[in-house]
């Protein structure tokens, strides 16, 4: 449901995540960025509240996206190329110094998201290779970035909280004329952004 994988070994059941190439690496080459959070199920987060807007960056390591390129020297973080977060080639790359580029996939940051989804009855799955949420057959990216509260988002949140303390607003954010969702937690507010031919 969330991506990861189940590897059975005939006695036991192993749950495998991907990882960066080079945690240690990473951890240094983007120190200067704030702190940097690497999780055992896969998940990349960057934190600077002293950034204006305060920076909470989510993404999640692939199965499949790692590669060997020319490209050496400090560990760099690629914004995408492509503008339209909807879309499943929009994402961010890391290169580390001995030229391995590893593709980062925007995740939800609110771990009780797919909890509260489940809760209302519906089917949901994660593709952590594309960054794509599928819930009842259609499908959402996530963006990149956590916003902090504001007032309005603080007010919806006290609203319309459910038991997982998570609320979702419905809009058009990017203005492509599909249903967008704000998920709104305690921690901020993340958009999950519709896919085109999912309606």
């Amino acid at each position: 449901m969330d991506g990861l994988v189940v590897a059975n070994t005939g006695s036991q059941a192993v749950l495998l995540a991907p990882v960066a190439w080079d945690p240690a690496a990473l951890a240094e080459g983007l120190s200067t960025w704030g702190t940097i959070v690497q999780t055992d199920d896969g998940r990349l987060e960057i934190i600077n509240p002293d950034f204006d807007p305060a920076l909470h960056f989510s993404a999640a390591f692939t199965f499949t996206g790692i590669r060997q390129t020319d490209n050496t020297g400090a560990v760099l973080l690629q914004p995408p190329k492509i503008r339209d977060s909807n879309r499943n080639d929009q994402f961010y790359t890391l290169t580390y110094a001995d030229g391995v580029e590893e593709i980062l996939q925007p995740i939800i940051a609110a771990p009780l998201l797919l909890n509260a989804v489940t809760a209302m009855e519906l089917e949901v799955k994660f593709d952590r290779n594309h960054g794509v949420l599928t819930i009842n057959g259609k499908t959402w990216r996530p963006s990149y970035f956590v916003e902090a509260l504001n007032d309005e988002t603080s007010g919806y949140l006290r609203a319309n909280a459910d038991r997982f303390d998570l609320a979702f607003k419905p809009g058009d954010i990017n203005t492509d004329g599909l249903v967008d969702y704000q998920v709104i937690s305690p921690s901020g507010s993340q958009w999950l952004f519709g896919q085109p031919g999912s309606r």
